[in-house]
């Protein structure tokens, strides 16, 4: 929070204060230590400390400490929202550090104790006093408990391996041959076992990677992070809403272009009607139904489309084919 104490907007910024430290960093994922004092307090005698984010959290998760600065805007102004005072686009370089980074988490749009969106805007990558509407939506995040993930911190999880070592058979000079024979079909039984037991989980493993590749795409999608979005996408992409063998520079301004007329789109996938084919070429073929949700610049309320999905990923999980089935 700014140091222009304001009543009015303090009440707003309080309210959204409540609203980051609640929702999105609750206790049960976050500690909280440090938080700025209160209007009432700055008023009486000013904190020198309140010139620090408005907040530092630890995640239990990780262990990475970070600090938060909470700001909300119930509109933009010229297509820019305002995000730091020039004060602290001058203090704050000093307090920040890869080792226990600042966040800028602005809320836009309906009330700020439950704004229509959230972005989470790493400080590193912006350090100025204001923010465009397009790029304000480029880190733009779901609106529930912040993903420790989105904190820079490699949380990568080792996979699980299944291989086990099958029990070596005794050896001859101790076993008779009858039993030898017999303890080779056991083996052989708990190896073949083993193997549909891997093959059966490897399947579920790569089901669940894939559906976390798919909703990753449309969350940067929605979020209209063509940078990040154009990793998701092959080289060698065949198909893409009607049109055949597109470059990706093909399908980012393709979104660009669709993007400038409808900035605000949500995305819900049905899981329940999820599907998952493995092709002989490696490549898997996911139908589902999708929730889509998109809106213009003007304030009007969001369209609303049911549409059910073919999409075909490559051996890498990377988007090569998507089209709409009637």
């Amino acid at each position: 929070m700014g140091y222009n104490y304001n009543k009015e907007s303090f009440n707003k910024g309080q309210a959204f204060e409540d609203y980051v430290e609640e929702v999105l960093f609750p206790k049960e994922g976050y500690d909280l230590l440090h938080k700025t004092n209160s209007y009432q307090q700055n008023s009486q005698r000013f904190v020198e400390n309140s010139k620090n984010p408005d907040f530092k959290f630890r995640c239990k998760l990780t262990g990475q400490e970070f600090h938060v600065e909470a700001k909300y805007r119930s509109k933009p102004y010229k297509n820019q929202y305002d995000t730091l005072s020039k004060a602290q686009v001058n203090s704050f370089p000093e307090l920040h550090s890869t080792e226990v980074p600042i966040y800028i988490v602005l809320g836009y749009g309906d009330q700020a104790e439950n704004p229509e969106y959230v972005s989470l805007i790493p400080f590193a990558e912006h350090q100025e006093e204001k923010i465009s509407v397009a790029k304000a939506q480029e880190y733009r995040i779901p609106k529930k408990s912040v993903s420790s993930s989105l904190i820079h911190q490699d949380n990568s999880k080792e996979a699980a391996h299944l291989n086990k070592q099958a029990p070596h058979p005794p050896k001859d000079s101790i076993t008779k041959r009858k039993q030898k024979s017999k303890l080779l079909l056991v083996v052989s039984m708990f190896i073949i076992s083993l193997s549909i037991a891997s093959i059966t989980y490897f399947k579920n493993d790569q089901e669940d990677i894939l559906k976390e590749r798919i909703t990753t795409y449309y969350q940067l999608s929605d979020a209209n992070n063509l940078q990040e979005l154009s990793n998701y996408i092959s080289p060698e992409l065949t198909y893409w809403y009607g049109i055949k063998k597109p470059s990706i520079n093909e399908v980012l301004e393709n979104i660009r272009e669709y993007r400038e007329k409808n900035p605000y789109s949500k995305s819900e996938i049905d899981w329940d009607s999820f599907d998952i084919t493995e092709k002989p070429t490696g490549d898997f073929y996911a139908t589902y139904k999708l929730n889509y949700q998109v809106k213009g610049k003007k304030a009007e309320d969001f369209r609303v489309f049911h549409l059910k999905v073919l999409t075909i990923w490559d051996e890498d999980l990377k988007l090569k084919s998507i089209k709409e089935l009637h």
